[in-house]
Order: structure tokens, then sequence, then C-alpha cells
């Protein structure tokens, strides 16, 4: 993957997560499975060990005590739709995330995860490669922002490696794509999800995230 596209993605991915503008600090995206997040990647404490190990790290660096530290990280550890810390625990939390020390540390989370989320992206690409398709930049970067929404591209890599696949709950039959890989197919894909299915006015975030992302890669 050439160094455009991975500026692209991480472009789009940024913008699509809405955290660009204080990402140190922690934010509910109110869906699905997802918790508490933070970062410009949103590290979903719900989801991701590593978002957990960031927080706790940071509340440490931060001078909060290893039991209190812990206890916090636990409560946040769990889907959520609104923050149900107390306020001296969500004042700890918001100190330590935007110390020098906090900066840092979700800084290095956001560098991981963008690394994870390309690597996967990469292993798209090389999986429609060995299927003899080509896909299109613009379709990549899509794959990326659902990446980082929904976790590692199992059915993703199904659907690129020339298989139908039947998404929102296993009722909607996705064909294979065709040679090339078009943004259109993989819009088509990501309105067949289950997410996208029970939120469609969501999609047009995405398709304006991935606008972005394109324009990155030509400026």
């Amino acid at each position: 993957m050439n160094q455009d596209l991975r500026d692209a993605i991480t472009a789009a991915v940024e913008l699509n997560e809405g955290a660009s503008d204080n990402p140190y600090r922690l934010s509910f995206a109110r869906k699905a499975e997802s918790g508490a997040s933070f970062g410009k990647m949103q590290g979903d404490l719900s989801a991701q060990q590593l978002a957990r190990d960031t927080l706790k790290k940071a509340l440490l660096a931060n001078g909060v005590d290893m039991d209190r530290a812990t206890d916090i990280v636990a409560q946040l550890s769990r889907p959520m739709a609104t923050n149900g810390l107390d306020a001296g625990d969500d004042q700890l939390v918001e100190a330590a995330l935007a110390s020098n020390a906090g900066r840092s540390l979700v800084d290095e989370m956001d560098q991981q995860i963008s690394a994870r989320v390309i690597d996967d992206v990469e292993d798209c690409l090389d999986t429609a490669q060995a299927a003899n398709r080509e896909v299109e930049p613009k379709a990549a970067i899509y794959m990326a922002m659902w990446i980082n929404m929904s976790g590692p591209p199992t059915t993703l890599k199904v659907w690129l490696g020339g298989q139908d696949v039947f998404l929102a709950h296993h009722t909607r039959r996705v064909a294979a794509p065709g040679d090339v890989v078009t943004a259109a197919d993989v819009e088509g894909y990501l309105q067949a999800t289950d997410y996208f299915t029970a939120n469609p006015r969501n999609f047009a975030h995405l398709e304006e995230a991935a606008a972005a992302g394109v324009t990155a890669m030509t400026a």
C-alpha cells in the first residue's frame, strides 16, 4: 500500500470517528455494543484491551492509585451510551487524558490502532488480489473505516475472495464483487450490514469521510 493511500485512510477514519477536535476526553457513540471511547481513532473501552490499558496508564501517570484506576477502567469496560462514572471519577479521567502524559499515551494508542487497521486493509487487498480482483482506492478507504468501526474483516474477506455473503442478520444477500471492487460495491456491502440497516442515516457521514480521504490522497 502506498503512502498516499495510507494518509487517505488516516484522514477518513479520523473524520468518520469525529474526535479530531478533542480526542483527549471520553465520548459515547450511543450505538450497538460501543462503550466509552477516546482518541482520534476512538479506542473503545468496551471492545479494545489496548484502550483499557491506555486509560489505566494515563490514570496512574496522573497520580491515581492502582485500586481506583483499576475500578474506573472496570466501570468503563462495558457497552454504555452515557457516562456512568460519578463526578469525582469522571474528573480524574478527564484530567488524566488531558495531561501531557495522557496525551502522549493516547497518541501512541492511536498509532497502534491505525497500524492495525492498515494491516487489516492490506490483508483485504491481498485477499482480493489472490482472487484476481483489483480494489479501487476509495473502496479501500471504506473498508478501513468499517474495520475501525467493527473489528477484523472476517466476512469482508470472504466476500472479497469471491463468495456471496448474507448480512443484516443473515437476511440480505450481497453478491461477490467483480474483477474490480469499486467504491459502489463496498457501499452496497456496508449498507447491508447490521449496523447500517439499523442506522441508515449515519451512512451519509461515512460517505463524507470517504470523500475527504480521496481529497487527502489527491491533494
